[in-house]
C-alpha cells in the first residue's frame, strides 16, 4: 500500500483493467499474424522452494546439476571458475531449476549485463575441448514414455567461454538437438537471463547459442566474438526448434550473422520456427573485423548479415538496433528470405514477419526479400511488414575489399518467383526513413526470364532517395529504361499501393533518371490510381528534418511535409515511437502483440504489466491530459488493421485529478497531435466520449454517460464510424455516442492513462 501512495503522490494514475483477449479484429489479408507465445507465465524469476546447493571454486558442478529437482537451485561462487563442459540433466515436473551467481542481486533484472563492469560478479563456466560446449541440454530418456527432457531451466548471471586458444565449429551453449525428429522430444523451457557468452579474440570460434528446442530465451544478456573465416558463425542460431523464441533487451554480435533462424534443414518433418520475438536487442559487428576501417585487426572472418530469416513465421522485430555490416559474402543488413538449405523440407517459409521500430545504420544494404527459393521448393514469402524505421548510412562505402561494388547501397532487393508463383505478396512498408546512396532504393531482381507481379505490394508514407533508377527492375522495359515508370508496369498489378511517399531527387537538385517525378506522376495508364499524391523534394534538405546532417530524422514543425502522409499523417518515421520502443520498458511485460509508450507530455515514465491469470493488465501514467490540440498519458496499445473493436473493464481508477482518466481509445499514430476516438471514465463515475478528428485540430467533447468503476467500456470502429458504449456487466450495454474518424487503414487501439500531472 506504501507503493501505491507514493505513486499518487506523485501523480501516477494506477488502474486496474480487465481485457476480453483478442481485443481486436483479426488481420487484414496483408497483415501478419503476430506471435502467439504467451511468456508472462515464463518470465517472473522462479521461486525456489526446494534445496539450494551452493559450488564453490574447486566444487563439483556437474554433481549439483544432477541432484537438482524442480524447485531446486544452484548457487555458483562469483569469481570462480568452473572448467569442463556440464550436462543438464533431463527434468520431470514443471518446476525450475535456477543456476545463478552468488551475486545475481548486483545484476539488476531488467538491465542488460556490461561484461566491462558485471562480468567480476559472474561465475565463470570454460570449455576447454575443441568443439565440445561448455554448457549443453541432455538428449531424452525414453526409457518410459513420454520421454523425459531436459527442461525448466534458468541460467542467471553466468559467464560462460573457452579456456585459451580452442577453437570450435559447434555452439558454446547447445540447447536441444538438430538430429531430432520429433518436437516433444526437444529440451524446453531454457531461460538465459543477464549472462555473458562470448568467444576469444582471434580465436576460430562459430556460435554463441545452438537453440534447437522448444520455448528458449535470451534475456539481458551479452552474446558476443563468434566468427570463423571458413563457416558461417553466429551468436544465436535455432534451425531444428519449433520455438517459441525469444531474444529481449540483449547485445548479439557473430561475424556471419549475428541471429538466424533456419540455415539447414530441420529433423522435425515440414518444421517451421514459429512465434518469435526478437526486442530492444543491440546487434553489430566491431569494425576491427572489416578491412576498409582503420581499425581492421587484419583477419577476413566471413561476413553476410546482421539478422537473417530462412525458414520462420510469426516473427515480431521491434525496437532494435541494427549496426554495422559489410559486402561481404552477402549485401543486405536484413535478410528474410526462405530456403530449404538442402531439399528436405519443401514447407520452408518466411511469414507472418513485423519489422517495425528499428534503426539499421551503417550497412551496404538495408533488406532482402524472396519469393522463393531459387534452388529447391519453399513456400512463398508473404504477408512482410516494416513499418516506423530508420535505415541510415545506407551506403557503397560499407564495401569489403575484396568485392564488386555494385548493389550496394539500396533500401531494397525484392527477387521474384521461379516457379511461375506471383510473390513476395502481402508486403507493406510504411512510415520509414531510408537513407541511402545507391543507383535505386528498390531493386526487383528476377530468377527466372519471366518476371511476375509482386501482388499486394502497398509503399506508403516513405522518405526515399531517387538517384539514377528509383525503382528498377532487372528486366525492365521493352526498351531498356528500367526505371520507375517502367518498373511499375513490369511487376505490379491493380493491387499495388504507391502513395504519399518523398521520393527525393539528387544531393545536388537535380534530377539524374529519366523518370525521377514523371514516373510517379504519369505512371502506366493501367495504376494511375495506385501510384498518386507522392511528393518529389529536390534534396534531402528539402524534407525538412530536424538536422539532416546528424542523423536526426524528427520532422521540423516548418516541414511542408508534416500532414502529407495517409490521413493527414507525417511522412517518414515517428522517431519518438522508435526511441520509446528501444529504450522503454514496454514490451518485455505484456504478451504480444501489446506494446506501451508514453505519448506526449507526460513528466513521469508510466508503465504496464499483466497478468496471465487473471486477464488483467494494471497500468500507470501520468500526463497532462488528452485534450486541447495536445495529449499527455501512457498508452498500452496494439495495431489495428481495417475494422476492430476494443472492449475492456476498468476496476479501478484512483482520484489524481478531477478529469484523471482511465480510457480506451483509436488512435491514429503515437504523436502527441493525433486524430483519436477515446471512451473514458473518470474518478467521479462520468464517462467522457471524445474526438480530435483531425491531425492537430481540438479534441471535442461529444458525449457522456455515468458508468461508475467497475465499468465495461467498448469502441467499435467499423469503416470510418466509431461507436462507444458502456455497460455494467459486460452483457447489456448502452451506447454513449458515435461519430465519424477518417484515419489512415494502419492504426493503434488500446487502453489509455491519464493523472493529469506531470510530477
Amino acid at each position: 500500500m506504501k507503493k501505491l501512495l507514493t505513486l499518487l503522490f506523485f501523480g501516477i494514475l494506477v488502474c486496474a483493467i480487465n481485457l476480453r483477449l483478442p481485443s481486436v479484429a483479426a488481420q487484414s489479408g496483408n497483415d501478419p499474424i503476430p506471435p502467439q507465445a504467451d511468456w508472462t507465465a515464463v518470465d517472473p524469476f522462479p521461486t525456489v522452494t526446494g534445496t539450494s546447493r551452493f559450488v564453490g571454486a574447486g566444487g563439483d558442478l556437474q554433481a549439483a546439476l544432477n541432484a537438482s529437482r524442480p524447485g531446486d537451485e544452484v548457487v555458483l561462487q562469483a569469481g570462480a571458475t568452473f572448467t569442463g563442459s556440464f550436462v543438464l540433466p533431463v527434468q520431470s515436473g514443471t518446476g525450475w531449476v535456477v543456476i545463478r551467481s552468488s551475486n545475481l542481486s548486483s545484476l539488476t533484472a531488467g538491465h542488460r549485463v556490461d561484461p566491462a563492469v558485471d562480468a567480476g560478479n559472474m561465475p565463470k563456466i570454460v570449455t576447454n575441448g575443441t568443439n565440445v560446449p561448455a554448457l549443453l541440454t541432455a538428449g531424452p530418456d525414453c526409457s518410459t514414455l513420454p520421454c523425459k527432457v531436459a527442461q525448466f531451466y534458468r541460467v542467471a548471471g553466468v559467464e560462460m567461454t573457452f579456456a585459451p586458444g580452442i577453437e570450435s565449429t559447434g555452439a558454446l551453449v547447445n540447447v536441444g538437438d538438430d538430429w531430432i525428429a520429433d518436437p516433444q522430444q526437444l529440451a524446453q523451457y531454457i531461460y538465459f537471463d543477464r549472462c555473458y557468452i562470448h568467444g576469444l579474440d582471434g580465436v576460430q570460434q562459430k556460435r554463441g547459442i545452438a537453440g534447437n528446442g522448444r520455448w528458449i530465451a535470451v534475456v539481458d544478456s551479452h552474446v558476443s566474438n563468434f566468427k570463423r573465416t571458413d563457416y558461417d558463425s553466429q551468436a544465436f542460431s535455432a534451425w531444428n526448434g519449433p520455438g517459441p523464441f525469444k531474444l529481449h533487451n540483449s547485445y548479439f554480435e557473430g561475424a556471419g550473422e549475428n541471429v538466424i533462424f533456419g540455415g539447414a534443414d530441420p529433423a522435425i518433418p515440414n518444421m517451421v520456427a514459429g512465434d518469435i520475438t526478437v526486442t530492444r536487442n543491440t546487434m553489430k559487428k566491431p569494425l576491427s573485423w572489416f578491412n576498409n576501417d582503420p581499425s581492421y585487426a587484419g583477419t577476413l572472418w566471413i561476413v553476410k548479415n546482421i539478422f537473417e530469416l530462412k525458414n520462420a513465421a510469426r516473427v515480431l522485430v521491434d525496437g532494435n538496433d541494427f549496426e554495422d555490416t559489410w559486402e561481404g559474402e552477402q549485401i543486405y543488413a536484413i535478410t528474410l528470405t526462405p530456403r530449404n538449405q538442402d531439399g528436405h523440407d519443401n514447407m520452408t517459409t518466411v511469414q507472418d514477419v513485423t519489422f517495425t521500430n528499428n534503426t539499421v545504420r551503417h550497412a551496404a544494404g538495408g533488406v532482402s526479400l524472396l519469393a522463393e527459393d531459387n534452388n529447391f521448393v519453399t513456400q512463398v514469402e508473404r504477408r512482410i511488414k516494416i513499418a516506423n524505421n530508420v535505415f541510415d548510412d545506407i551506403s557503397g562505402r560499407w564495401r569489403d575489399q575484396n568485392h564488386a561494388t555494385d548493389g550496394v547501397g539500396h533500401a531494397f532487393l525484392i527477387s521474384a518467383a521461379l516457379r511461375g508463383v506471383a510473390g513476395p505478396s502481402d508486403v507493406t512498408v510504411d512510415h520509414n526513413v531510408f537513407v541511402t546512396d545507391g543507383s535505386s532504393y528498390i531493386v526487383i531482381g528476377d530468377v527466372s526470364s519471366n518476371p511476375r507481379d509482386v501482388p499486394n505490394f502497398t509503399f506508403t508514407n516513405n522518405v526515399v532517395y531517387h538517384s539514377l533508377w528509383g525503382l528498377k527492375g532487372d528486366s525492365g522495359a521493352p526498351d531498356g529504361s528500367g526505371g520507375s515508370s517502367s518498373t511499375f508496369l513490369m511487376y505490379f498489378d491493380n493491387t499495388l499501393v504507391f502513395t504519399n511517399n518523398a521520393i527525393v531527387g539528387t544531393t545536388d537538385g537535380t534530377p539524374s533518371g529519366p523518370d525521377w517525378s514523371a514516373g510517379y506522376t504519369s505512371p502506366p495508364a493501367t495504376l494511375v490510381g495506385n501510384v498518386s499524391a507522392n511528393v518529389f523534394p529536390k534534396t534531402w534538405n528539402d524534407v525538412g528534418f530536424v538536422n539532416f546532417a546528424a542523423g536526426d530524422y524528427h520532422l521540423a514543425a516548418s516541414s511542408p511535409y508534416r500532414t502529407a502522409g495517409t490521413g493527414g499523417s507525417a511522412i517518414g518515421a515517428d522517431v519518438d515511437q522508435i526511441v520509446a520502443h528501444q529504450t522503454g520498458d514496454g514490451s518485455s511485460s505484456l504478451p504480444p502483440p501489446w506494446l506501451q509508450a508514453d505519448v506526449g507530455q507526460t513528466g513521469v515514465a508510466g508503465s504496464a504489466t499483466y497478468a496471465s491469470s487473471t486477464g488483467t493488465f494494471t497500468v500507470k501514467g501520468a500526463g497532462i491530459d488528452v485534450w486541447g490540440t495536445q495529449d499527455g498519458f501512457h498508452y498500452v496499445y496494439q495495431p489495428l488493421n481495417g475494422d476492430g473493436q476494443i472492449v475492456a473493464r476498468v476496476t479501478h481508477v484512483d482520484p489524481t485529478a478531477t478529469f484523471a482518466k482511465a480510457a480506451v481509445m483509436i488512435r491514429e499514430t503515437l504523436a502527441d497531435n493525433s486524430a483519436h476516438v477515446i471512451l473514458d471514465v473518470k474518478p467521479d463515475g462520468e464517462n467522457e466520449f471524445m474526438t480530435r478528428p483531425s491531425t492537430g485540430a481540438t479534441t471535442q467533447w461529444l458525449a457522456g454517460a455515468n458508468q461508475a468503476a467497475p465499468a465495461w467500456l467498448k469502441l467499435v470502429f467499423v469503416g470510418s464510424i466509431v461507436t462507444g458504449s458502456v455497460s455494467a456487466n459486460g452483457q447489456s450495454w448502452t451506447q454513449v455516442g458515435q461519430t465519424t474518424l477518417n484515419i489512415a487503414s494502419s492504426a493503434y487501439v488500446g487502453l489509455v492513462v491519464c493523472a493529469i500531472s506531470t510530477t
